[in-house]
């Protein structure tokens, strides 16, 4: 993400439709762990931050950690979630990483409330009717 943001800084980047590198990832890559990849990118957006003109700022912040909990913040909150009694170190980062967002962003709260709270909802109604 660092890369991109200082790419971003010096000349205009555009989405290209095709595939233009591969990524190959294996289990002890470094982006398999997503506490440590969150804690980074947290980094890298705060750091960033700095640069940014100040109308742009709210936006962009905004747009980065919706990004950021798509990318890292669901799958921390899950696990969060998962193993409750045994990992509280997870709950806490994902608190610390989105609660003041989350105050801000009406999207992003409901992003969060899809993934906990409507979306498993959906899923046990679903699964009641097709039981009985």
């Amino acid at each position: 993400m660092d890369l991109w943001i200082r790419l971003a800084a010096v000349g205009t980047l555009v989405r290209v439709s095709r595939r233009a590198l591969l990524y190959r990832r294996h289990p002890q890559g470094a982006s398999r762990n997503t506490r440590r990849m969150l804690e980074n990118a947290l980094r890298v957006l705060s750091k960033n931050a700095s640069i940014l003109a100040e109308k742009d700022r709210a936006s962009t912040l905004q747009k980065g950690y919706r990004w950021l909990y798509r990318d890292y913040g669901f799958h921390l909150l899950y696990k969060a979630v998962k193993s409750r009694p045994r990992m509280p170190s997870d709950a806490l980062l994902f608190a610390r990483a989105f609660v003041g967002p989350l105050i801000r962003d009406r999207h992003l709260v409901w992003m969060v409330m899809q993934d906990t709270v409507i979306r498993p909802a959906k899923k046990l109604l679903f699964h009641n009717r097709s039981s009985s």
